[in-house]
């Protein structure tokens, strides 16, 4: 993946700030209403290792 790298000024730049925390608050709040999933042990973080070592999400 490539990345670009550009400048802001401070009102935009706080504006971008502000969109991401209520991003956060959202995916913080749905997680919290969602429901219960399985247990995380020790093969979940495995197979979550294992994912990442291929370059890919599943």
């Amino acid at each position: 993946m490539s990345k670009t790298n550009f400048s802001l000024p401070e009102r935009l730049k706080s504006f971008v700030d502000d969109r991401d925390r209520q991003h956060l608050r959202g995916l913080l709040l749905a997680g919290g209403t969602s429901a219960p999933m399985e247990a995380v042990d020790k093969a979940y973080f495995d197979g979550l290792r294992a994912r990442a070592k291929r370059g890919r999400a599943e």
